[in-house]
């Protein structure tokens, strides 16, 4: 559904799919490494430093530790329909999402 490179692990992605898995993969050997739950249609590494790591699913946006491979923060609000996109902002700080009845 979605893919993302480390801005500075370029060896890595993160790739998600419909059953709400987002996989860490190795580019050089092909092999993925972990698999997280909680990633159905975006994943997007943060800018520059690639510290976290946003996902969504349904309406919500979650976003994890990519060194603890934990969830840091779940947004649950603001969104009533499915995220259909997120995206941060050059500086790695502010993260937007949209669905059709929202931008947040």
């Amino acid at each position: 559904m979605s893919i993302d490179f480390h801005p500075t692990k370029v060896d890595l992605l993160r790739s998600c799919d419909s059953n709400d898995e987002s996989r860490l993969w190795d580019v050089c050997g092909g092999d993925f490494n972990l698999i997280l739950k909680g990633g159905s249609r975006q994943v997007r590494f943060q800018p520059h430093l690639g510290h976290f790591l946003a996902s969504s699913t349904k309406n919500i946006v979650n976003i994890f530790d990519v060194e603890t491979n934990s969830i840091q923060k779940k947004v649950t609000k603001g969104h009533v329909k499915d995220v259909r996109s997120i995206c941060w902002d050059m500086s790695g700080i502010y993260l937007a999402s949209v669905s059709t009845d929202m931008v947040y």
